[in-house]
């Protein structure tokens, strides 16, 4: 998940980068004459450039609420313990003791009343 996120965020400022580069080219332009044709098309790459910043931004705070949703986290906790004590429970049946390996205590191993019969 950190690493989409990075990769996101490395996307974006690239992406940002290439957005920044026409408008400071356009700084770098401006001193020259210039054409009402020329000039109407550079503000309308700009204002397509604000278009999807704006709706990039908007896309990352809607995930980031998803994300850090409290809800929506407890649940992902609950299903996490869920699996982990399943996995538990898996590991405990695959182990295998004979009932007069155990102890009349039940935690003891070995012959019950170390060494008298169950029946005594």
């Amino acid at each position: 998940m950190r690493r989409g996120f990075a990769a996101l965020l490395l996307v974006g400022a690239a992406f940002m980068v290439v957005m920044v580069a026409p408008v400071e080219a356009f700084v770098e332009h401006g001193q020259e004459g210039f054409t009402a044709d020329e000039t109407a098309s550079d503000i309308e790459r700009i204002r397509n450039s604000l278009y999807i910043v704006a709706a990039v931004t908007g896309g990352l705070l809607v995930i980031y609420i998803w994300h850090t949703n409290p809800r929506r986290r407890m649940d992902v906790a609950i299903r996490r313990r869920t699996v982990r004590e399943q996995n538990q429970m898996d590991s405990l049946d695959d182990t295998f003791a004979l009932p007069g390996d155990v102890g009349v205590d039940g935690d003891r191993f070995g012959p019950a009343g170390h060494g008298q019969s169950l029946d005594s």
